[in-house]
């Protein structure tokens, strides 16, 4: 059963803007949130702990307003999202407006204010690696994926060797799938997946083994899934699962199957939010 709790006109004190003055002195702030969960066991058994304490949520709200400091009203809203998001699991998406009623603009209005909107994705990727030890560079990726306190649930299929594609003069490819749920916005997730993929190729480069060669650690991450338009990544999965007949069980292991006759173009169709797997079934 889904349900919402809403906090409405939060009064909270802080130090947020672009001039000088708003930084010393400080401003009232008017927080408002929507916050969607599951409130099937609260229903249930009438007992707090199965359901979210609004009390502790509007604290920590206004713990953020006063103890952060932002230029843009637009990063104070994404803060408390992402930080609300995080302490309290069982919200899977949340709706954050944050008011600015003392704007220092010399013009008469009620208020100015920005909104935000934010929820934990289920998604998607291939992973691979040839060079190296191939299943310590995955090992090591996934943790650093679980370190983030932006995922969470971070799973990785069963590994299964394959022949490169394209450039056949290279070692096979072990590779793989990895579902995880994260607050990071597509754009975000790429950024933090180039990271991670910079951090172990710079590792292997030192190592002077022809990186031309292979690939280190790659992730599927695709503009399919950049531009969160599934229709292509849809079409290309159910191809790929007719050519090469495929019978899985689990929906990471299908992925990480699906993957494997990309990963020498280092792109991959296998990466998208959950609808794709649900279209290809």
């Amino acid at each position: 059963m889904n349900g919402e709790i809403i906090i409405k006109s939060l009064e909270c004190f802080g130090f947020h803007g672009v001039l000088e003055e708003e930084k010393k002195l400080g401003q009232k702030f008017v927080i408002s949130a929507k916050l969607n969960l599951d409130v099937s066991k609260a229903v249930e058994t009438d007992a707090c702990e199965n359901t979210v304490n609004y009390s502790e949520v509007c604290h920590m709200i206004s713990d953020i307003v006063r103890d952060t400091n932002y230029n843009l009203i637009e990063s104070l809203a994404d803060r408390i999202a992402k930080e609300i998001l995080i302490a309290f699991p069982l919200v899977d998406s949340i709706y954050v407006k944050v008011e600015k009623p003392w704007a220092p603009i010399k013009l008469g209005l009620d208020t100015v204010a920005v909104a935000t909107e934010k929820k934990w994705h289920n998604v998607y990727l291939g992973v691979g690696s040839n060079l190296g030890d191939s299943q310590a560079n995955i090992e090591s990726a996934v943790k650093m994926m679980k370190a983030s306190e932006y995922n969470k649930d971070v799973m990785i299929s069963n590994l299964i060797k394959t022949k490169p594609y394209g450039y056949k003069e290279q070692d096979d490819f072990l590779n793989g799938a990895i579902s995880l749920k994260t607050i990071m916005e597509p754009k975000e997730l790429l950024h933090f997946l180039q990271k991670i993929e910079e951090e172990l190729q710079k590792q292997f480069e030192q190592t002077d083994m022809g990186v031309e060669k292979g690939k280190y650690i790659v992730f599927q991450a695709n503009h399919t899934y950049i531009n969160t338009e599934l229709q292509g990544c849809i079409d290309s999965l159910r191809k790929i699962k007719e050519k090469y007949q495929l019978d899985v069980t689990t929906d990471v292991e299908k992925y990480a199957l699906t993957a494997k006759v990309c990963l020498g173009y280092n792109v991959s169709v296998a990466s998208s939010y959950k609808d794709a797997l649900t279209a290809i079934s």
